[in-house]
Order: structure tokens, then sequence, then C-alpha cells
């Protein structure tokens, strides 16, 4: 069976490899140009900043090129070297058992190549990758269930609010503590980082763009605005409004771009990456119980409901109040009402109340979301991942909804304060 691999990269460690020999040589090489460019371009730059009085002396500058071994070691060339001057691609048509695995590819490419293929970058036709991915989704819903620890798939959620629900699922099964993830390019060309050696690739969902430039293309991407009209795949419908202000904008000269579908592609936690340092914690709003209850009750006096003696409890009021009530306030952003089971109810107001509790930054170890697992138990298997979607996107978009509400509350909060210590400063 012939199978299409992409995103192949190859061990350097093989010292008896001759071709493994030869890339290293031709890496060491091209590492060392790079490095000595970029060490003359750090001096004159240096000498420009002490010429104008912006550095006192060249040892106050922190130098990147100061170390060559070091710069060797991130040098992120191997990859060109390899393709460029040794035959060894980055994508391979192979022969493999019916019922193949990663190792039968990984053995076939080493027998065909004679290097060794590294990173779990293997990505298979693209039948094949979808089927993968969407068996992934449906076993990552499962084990949340069967677990019934929905805290846990919250918490990484939290971490990818752009993603969408399928991806965090994908992200979610394969590695649930993590925190930011990029491709293997990105995390060099935009963070300094290189991915660890070994490390396992996460499969996710990315856009295949499609590009239009200028007046050339005005007509293909009228087809192409007529057939997001028409199909379901291609994930933006272009209105005809659309349609004719991107058509003048292409008259301009401007280039643009549209998601035509959906492949996967692999990504890397920043927890499996080594280089530069760089803050990538997600900063949430910090504050007291004296302090949230005081911003909960003026949102709850907006709401006309009554605050509770217990913070998490006031919040899945609110949840309840916008999710459930009898009018909901925000049809728009939650779809119309619906009559759901009371486990369901419990576990939508219990999720939106965590969310919004560890957004304030409060202590949220013991509190209690309900059960996914009852909440889903009446649902037959095949409709599970339906369901358990349609459950979530409600809970993130109130989730959202409430933090927008806060956050207006909060800042008139601290504008008062302003205003009270401005007062304060007068009266002394």
């Amino acid at each position: 069976m012939k199978v299409l691999v992409k995103n192949i990269r190859w061990d350097i460690n093989e010292k008896d490899n001759e071709v493994v020999r030869k890339a290293m040589e031709l890496h060491e090489r091209k590492a060392k140009e790079m490095f000595e460019q970029g060490a003359a371009d750090e001096e004159r730059l240096i000498a420009e900043l002490i010429k104008n009085d912006e550095l006192e002396a060249p040892e106050d500058y922190d130098r990147e090129y100061d170390d060559f071994e070091k710069y060797f070691d991130r040098a992120a060339v191997l990859g060109e070297v390899i393709e460029t001057n040794l035959g060894l691609p980055s994508s391979a048509v192979i022969d493999v058992p019916e019922e193949y695995t990663n190792d039968d590819i990984l053995h076939a490419l080493k027998v065909k190549y004679s290097a060794t293929p590294v990173l779990d970058a293997i990505q298979h036709d693209k039948a094949r990758g979808n089927e993968v991915a969407k068996q992934e989704i449906i076993d990552a819903v499962d084990n949340i269930v069967k677990s019934d620890d929905f805290k846990s798939y919250l918490d990484l959620a939290e971490n990818f609010k752009n993603y969408s629900t399928k991806n965090k699922l994908l992200v979610f099964a394969k590695n649930p503590n993590a925190t930011m993830v990029k491709g293997m390019h990105t995390w060099w060309n935009d963070y300094g980082r290189s991915v660890n050696k070994g490390a396992t690739a996460i499969w996710i969902y990315t856009p295949s763009l499609k590009t239009f430039n200028g007046e050339k293309d005005i007509q293909k991407f009228i087809d192409f605005a007529k057939e997001s009209r028409r199909n379901t795949y291609i994930p933006e419908r272009i209105s005809e409004e659309k349609e004719a202000e991107c058509v003048a904008r292409l008259k301009a000269g401007e280039k643009l771009q549209f998601a035509a579908g959906f492949s996967i592609a692999p990504v890397f936690d920043v927890s499996d990456t080594h280089g530069k340092d760089f803050d990538y914690q997600k900063k949430d709003t910090v504050l007291d119980n004296e302090q949230a209850n005081r911003v909960l009750d003026k949102y709850c006096k907006e709401l006309d409901i009554k605050p509770c003696n217990n913070t998490f409890d006031t919040l899945k009021a609110v949840a309840d109040h916008l999710l459930h009530g009898e009018q909901v306030l925000v049809p728009t952003i939650m779809g119309s009402a619906e009559q759901l089971s009371a486990a369901k109810r419990d576990i939508e107001n219990g999720a939106v109340a965590y969310i919004v509790g560890r957004q304030l930054g409060l202590d949220a170890t013991n509190h209690s979301l309900g059960s996914i697992a009852v909440a889903l138990n009446d649902d037959a298997p095949g409709t599970r991942l339906t369901v358990f979607t349609k459950l979530y996107e409600r809970i993130d978009k109130a989730a959202q909804y409430i933090e927008k509400c806060l956050d207006r509350h909060i800042e008139k909060s601290a504008d008062k304060d302003e205003v009270d210590n401005d007062l304060d400063e007068i009266d002394r």
C-alpha cells in the first residue's frame, strides 16, 4: 500500500552514516556563515547605538552572536541543507503494509534513504489523516465523559480561546497540559525556539489559504465567492456585498487571502521546545473575594437578580439567568432557549461559573461543576460528540459574554478609585 508522508525530518546523530556526516559538515558551514554575518551586523548596530548615545559601552549590549556553539545548536538550517544538498526529501510516497503503523513508516523511510526520521512528524495521506483526527476527537470526548473530568478540558480550552472546539479536543487528546502550540517553523521564525528531538506532534486542523493577487485574479475570485455561497466545505461564506468590496480592492492591486478548506498539520507545545525565553502565560484579571463580590453585585443589579452568599453560586445564578431564564437576554450569542435536562443545565451553569471565576483569579479548587458523565448519559454514543460540542460552545460563549460585562464594571470601578485617590490628594 502506498502512503504519502509529509513533514519528514532526519536524525543527525548517526555519525557513521555517510549521508549524515555530510549533512553535519554542510550544516556547520552554513551555520558559521550565518553566525559571522549576524555577528558583523551586531557590531555595526552596537557602533550605531553608541554613536547616538543610546548605549554607553559595547559590553552593555546583550549579544546574540557571542557563542558559536550555542548558535550552532539552534541554527535552523539542517532541514534546508539536507533537502537541497543531499536529496533527502521532506515528503515521500512509500510502500508500507496494509495495516500500517508509524513504526512501519519509520522503518520504510530508513531503509529507502539510509537515515532516520524523527519528531513523529508524519502526515499520512489527507483522507487518512482526516479519519484519524475525527476518531481522536470522538475518543477525547469519550475519555472526558468516562473520567468525568470536565475541569481539565476547561483548563486547557481557556488557553486556546481562538481555537475551534475540534482543535481544542485534538490538543487535549495528545497533551492535556498544553498551554501554547505552534508549528515547527513558526516556533523558530517568530520565537527563536527549536522543537526538542523526540517531541510528539499534535495534529490539528489548519486553514488552507487561497490567494488572489490583483486585477488578474478577479474572475478567479468571483468564481470562488460564488462557490462559497453554494458549498459548506469553504469555511467562510462570501456575501455578494463582500464580493463587490473585494473586487474593488483587487482592482486597486491588493492581494487577498481566504480560507478555502482545512488540512491536518503538526504543531508542538511550548514545553516541547527550547531557545529564547518569552512570557507566554495568560494574564487573568486578579481580584480578591471582596472585590469580585462588589463587581458581581453591580452586575446582578443590572440583571435584576439577587446575589448569593457564595461567589461561585452568584456566578452560577448569573449563568442560569442568561442561558436558561424565561427570556434569554442575549439570543444572538446564546441561541434560542432550550429545555435541557437538569444535569445539562447544572453542568452549563457550573462550567460558566468555573471559567469566569478562574478569569477573575478566584480559587476554584473546590468548586463543583456538576457531572459531565451524568449530563451526557442519556445521549446515544453516536451523538455524544455533537451534544458535547453544542454544550461546550454555549458554555464558552456565555463565559466570554459575562467576562466582557464584568470587565466593563471593573473598569468603572478603577476609574472611580482613581477619582477618589485624586480627591484624597487634594484634601491632603
